[in-house]
């Protein structure tokens, strides 16, 4: 009688493992389902906000930073050397590399220290309290992903962390089309790449994003050769500044 009271209990505690054992094991497979639903689906669709997030961020400090530079017809003077062939015809363009330097430098300086400086307080998702020199800290929402209106400001808000790293690069652009008889249309372009690193749970992202300025543009007299197509462009070279 006492042996088959033991097997009862025995069998009892077996079967209670045995339970725990399916729990967990279940418990496990969830949370990895969870994780790589999370990982395919939401983070790359975070990544994309923030990158957008990122852009609007870029574009504000550019064009602080450009408004406060001084492009005028005598800086274009100094900056570009136009040469024509015995036609008149407009066959190349040279940069004065010194003038070249010091606007491309003076940019870079100005970007640098509005990317330590930035006034973030209207851009959506950005946590100020955390936020701090050359790092922003965002806090999205996951009801975004769902690209639903009604549920874009719901459920658990998870961080992201835009670092400004690495090095900027500046470089100038000329363009120069026909314009009317015997006239061109010169256009000067400030060429800004800026380097920044996402860092969201599961994914680590670096990115280099290009943006491209009109700063100035004046008309000259002279044509294009026909066998350009009514189009020249010219790029100077890259100068490299540490944004760190």
């Amino acid at each position: 009688m006492k042996r088959k009271v033991y097997l009862k209990k025995s069998n009892k505690k077996t079967n209670i493992r045995n339970i725990y054992f399916f729990l967990i094991s279940i418990t496990i497979l969830g949370v990895f389902f969870m994780l790589d639903y999370f990982n395919d689906n939401i983070s790359p669709k975070m990544i994309l906000m923030t990158e957008t997030i990122v852009d609007k961020i870029n574009n504000i400090i550019i064009n602080n930073c450009v408004a406060k530079n001084y492009f005028n017809s005598d800086t274009l003077t100094k900056l570009i050397d136009i040469q024509k062939n015995k036609n008149d015809e407009i066959i190349n363009v040279d940069f004065n590399m010194a003038k070249l330097y010091e606007i491309t430098n003076h940019i870079s300086n100005n970007i640098i220290n509005e990317v330590k400086d930035i006034d973030i307080s209207h851009i959506d998702f950005v946590n100020e309290s955390i936020s701090k020199e050359k790092t922003v800290y965002l806090s999205i929402p996951s009801g975004v992903v769902t690209d639903n209106v009604l549920l874009y400001n719901l459920g658990p808000k998870i961080p992201i962390k835009v670092a400004y790293v690495g090095n900027l690069f500046t470089n100038i652009k000329t363009s120069i089309k026909d314009y009317g008889i015997n006239n061109s249309l010169i256009e000067v372009y400030v060429v800004i790449d800026i380097q920044t690193q996402i860092v969201a749970p599961f994914i680590k992202e670096d990115n280099r994003n290009s943006y491209s300025l009109l700063v100035a543009s004046t008309i000259i007299e002279g044509k294009i050769p026909s066998y350009y197509n009514g189009r020249l462009d010219f790029n100077s070279n890259l100068v490299m500044s540490s944004i760190n």
